[in-house]
């Protein structure tokens, strides 16, 4: 363990691209514990309407 740590960081062997469609962004600020509060499950039905 000890060698494995002193060699550096590790980095994956196969890197796996993936993509997500960005449905909302907004800045919100540095440090907001306000903006994510919740799970994504645990959002309002109508969250992104008229967004």
């Amino acid at each position: 363990m000890h060698r494995f740590r002193d060699e550096g960081p590790a980095y994956p062997y196969v890197i796996i691209p993936e993509f997500a469609k960005v449905t909302y962004m907004k800045n919100e600020g540095p440090d907001n514990d306000e903006v994510i509060n919740q799970a994504p499950g645990q959002m309002p039905a109508d969250y992104f309407d008229g967004k």
